[in-house]
């Protein structure tokens, strides 16, 4: 039953709405863009303002629950975000999902990918500096 409807879907469905799905998709990633144009202008705002008093005082009281355990653990979460890690996950996620045949998965996983590395890179390029980057505008 499961397979008659996902063979109905991915024939009659999934055509016509694939470029509606696409084109939410460039507009999502879009408004994501936008998102973080407004955020790194509102942080220029900030730096302008020297409002880090609070984070100092938060990070004071944080470090007074550090012991070795947790500093392990926490190193340990970071390396998950390394680029070395991450590029490797994503490999072997790509040739499972090649190797099972979930070809329209495996281009939805790789169009998430570079739709994260966008974001990603964009999010570095804002925040960089700043000030220097909204004297462009």
């Amino acid at each position: 039953m499961i397979r008659k409807i996902s063979t109905f879907w991915l024939r009659h469905i999934y055509p016509r709405l694939a470029p509606l799905i696409a084109t939410i998709g460039i507009v999502g990633l879009t408004v994501c863009l936008l998102i973080l144009f407004i955020v790194a202008k509102l942080a220029e705002e900030v730096l302008e303002k020297e409002a880090f008093a609070f984070d100092t005082s938060f990070l004071l009281w944080l470090h007074q629950f550090a012991n070795p355990s947790l500093n392990n653990l926490m190193l340990f979460l970071t390396n998950l975000g390394n680029p070395k890690t991450v590029v490797v996950v994503a490999a072997m996620t790509l040739g499972i999902l090649w190797w099972r045949r979930y070809r329209v998965e495996t281009y939805i996983f790789v169009l998430t990918c570079i739709g994260g590395l966008t974001l990603n890179t964009g999010l570095k390029l804002f925040f960089q500096n700043p000030v220097r980057n909204f004297r462009h505008f």
